[in-house]
Protein backbone atom coordinates (compact mmCIF):
# COMPACT_ATOMS: atom_id res chain seq x y z
CA UNK A 1 0.00 0.00 0.00
CA UNK A 2 1.33 3.21 -1.07
CA UNK A 3 0.95 6.94 0.50
CA UNK A 4 0.07 9.79 -1.48
CA UNK A 5 -0.41 13.18 -0.25
CA UNK A 6 -2.99 15.57 -2.75
CA UNK A 7 -2.82 19.29 -4.24
CA UNK A 8 -5.58 20.31 -5.58
CA UNK A 9 -7.97 23.53 -4.63
CA UNK A 10 -10.93 21.71 -5.67
CA UNK A 11 -12.16 19.54 -2.99
CA UNK A 12 -14.42 17.92 -6.25
CA UNK A 13 -10.86 17.11 -7.74
CA UNK A 14 -9.40 15.95 -4.40
CA UNK A 15 -12.39 13.54 -3.73
CA UNK A 16 -12.02 12.15 -7.40
CA UNK A 17 -8.38 11.45 -6.87
CA UNK A 18 -8.61 10.02 -3.53
CA UNK A 19 -11.53 7.71 -4.80
CA UNK A 20 -9.30 6.67 -7.41
CA UNK A 21 -6.12 6.19 -5.29
CA UNK A 22 -8.17 4.28 -2.46
CA UNK A 23 -9.76 2.05 -4.70
CA UNK A 24 -6.29 0.95 -6.00
CA UNK A 25 -5.73 0.34 -2.58
CA UNK A 26 -3.39 2.56 -1.52
CA UNK A 27 -3.54 5.34 1.51
CA UNK A 28 -4.04 9.34 0.94
CA UNK A 29 -2.32 10.82 3.73
CA UNK A 30 -3.03 14.64 3.08
CA UNK A 31 -4.77 16.60 1.15
CA UNK A 32 -3.79 20.15 0.95
CA UNK A 33 -5.34 23.10 -0.88
CA UNK A 34 -2.20 25.09 -2.24
CA UNK A 35 1.03 24.10 -1.80
CA UNK A 36 2.72 26.35 1.16
CA UNK A 37 2.54 22.99 3.33
CA UNK A 38 3.72 20.45 1.16
CA UNK A 39 7.45 20.42 2.34
CA UNK A 40 6.21 20.30 5.61
CA UNK A 41 3.43 17.63 5.34
CA UNK A 42 6.27 15.57 2.71
CA UNK A 43 8.44 15.52 5.61
CA UNK A 44 6.02 14.40 7.93
CA UNK A 45 4.36 11.63 5.75
CA UNK A 46 7.40 10.65 3.48
CA UNK A 47 4.72 9.82 0.73
CA UNK A 48 5.38 7.59 -1.83
CA UNK A 49 3.86 9.68 -4.35
CA UNK A 50 2.14 13.45 -4.79
CA UNK A 51 -0.11 14.67 -7.01
CA UNK A 52 0.09 18.55 -7.64
CA UNK A 53 -2.20 20.90 -9.22
CA UNK A 54 -0.42 23.71 -11.53
CA UNK A 55 -3.12 26.48 -10.60
CA UNK A 56 -3.30 26.92 -7.09
CA UNK A 57 -4.26 29.91 -5.01
CA UNK A 58 -1.08 31.93 -3.71
CA UNK A 59 1.07 29.48 -5.20
CA UNK A 60 2.42 28.31 -8.52
CA UNK A 61 2.69 24.44 -8.89
CA UNK A 62 5.76 24.73 -10.61
CA UNK A 63 7.51 27.08 -8.61
CA UNK A 64 6.53 24.42 -5.62
CA UNK A 65 7.41 21.51 -8.04
CA UNK A 66 10.77 22.83 -8.07
CA UNK A 67 11.03 23.48 -4.35
CA UNK A 68 10.02 20.35 -3.24
CA UNK A 69 12.31 18.39 -5.94
CA UNK A 70 15.30 20.70 -4.63
CA UNK A 71 14.55 19.15 -0.82
CA UNK A 72 13.52 15.35 -1.98
CA UNK A 73 15.35 14.53 -5.21
CA UNK A 74 13.42 11.38 -5.55
CA UNK A 75 9.77 12.61 -5.31
CA UNK A 76 7.20 11.22 -7.49
CA UNK A 77 5.14 13.48 -8.82
CA UNK A 78 1.99 13.78 -10.49
CA UNK A 79 0.87 17.06 -12.07
CA UNK A 80 -2.42 18.12 -13.10
CA UNK A 81 -4.05 21.02 -14.90
CA UNK A 82 -6.90 21.74 -17.40
CA UNK A 83 -4.17 23.70 -19.40
CA UNK A 84 -2.77 21.86 -22.05
CA UNK A 85 -0.05 24.14 -22.87
CA UNK A 86 3.13 22.45 -24.11
CA UNK A 87 5.63 25.04 -22.03
CA UNK A 88 3.82 23.99 -19.03
CA UNK A 89 3.96 20.34 -19.72
CA UNK A 90 8.02 20.34 -20.97
CA UNK A 91 9.00 22.78 -17.60
CA UNK A 92 7.03 20.31 -15.51
CA UNK A 93 8.86 17.52 -16.99
CA UNK A 94 12.39 19.53 -16.94
CA UNK A 95 11.46 20.42 -13.04
CA UNK A 96 10.86 16.93 -11.83
CA UNK A 97 7.61 15.88 -12.28
CA UNK A 98 6.99 11.99 -13.69
CA UNK A 99 3.95 12.41 -15.77
CA UNK A 100 1.87 15.59 -16.56
CA UNK A 101 -1.92 14.28 -16.46
CA UNK A 102 -4.70 17.03 -18.12
CA UNK A 103 -8.09 17.11 -15.86
CA UNK A 104 -10.61 16.04 -16.58
CA UNK A 105 -9.08 12.79 -15.21
CA UNK A 106 -9.64 9.79 -16.85
CA UNK A 107 -9.74 7.36 -14.44
CA UNK A 108 -8.60 4.22 -16.12
CA UNK A 109 -5.33 6.19 -17.44
CA UNK A 110 -4.86 7.85 -13.68
CA UNK A 111 -4.41 4.25 -12.59
CA UNK A 112 -1.89 3.12 -15.44
CA UNK A 113 0.10 6.34 -14.46
CA UNK A 114 -0.08 5.82 -10.81
CA UNK A 115 0.96 2.20 -11.19
CA UNK A 116 3.91 3.29 -13.79
CA UNK A 117 5.03 5.37 -11.34
CA UNK A 118 5.07 3.45 -8.47
CA UNK A 119 6.93 0.61 -10.69
CA UNK A 120 4.27 -1.43 -10.35
CA UNK A 121 3.84 -1.67 -14.21
CA UNK A 122 6.47 -1.34 -17.46
CA UNK A 123 6.67 2.03 -18.58
CA UNK A 124 6.38 0.11 -21.76
CA UNK A 125 3.06 0.10 -21.50
CA UNK A 126 2.31 3.44 -21.16
CA UNK A 127 5.09 6.16 -23.11
CA UNK A 128 7.79 7.94 -20.85
CA UNK A 129 7.38 11.48 -19.75
CA UNK A 130 9.93 12.55 -22.26
CA UNK A 131 8.06 11.31 -25.29
CA UNK A 132 4.73 11.66 -24.13
CA UNK A 133 3.94 13.16 -20.89
CA UNK A 134 0.05 14.15 -21.07
CA UNK A 135 -2.71 11.82 -20.32
CA UNK A 136 -6.25 13.18 -20.55
CA UNK A 137 -9.60 11.39 -22.88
Amino acid sequence: MAKAIIVDDSQVMRRHLKRIIEDMGHHVVAELEDGHNLLKMYEKTNPDFVTLDIVLPNSDGIEILKALIKEYPHAKVIMLSSMDKKHTVIDSVRYGARYFVIKPVDTKKFRQVVRVVLGEASEKQEPHPSESNTLNE
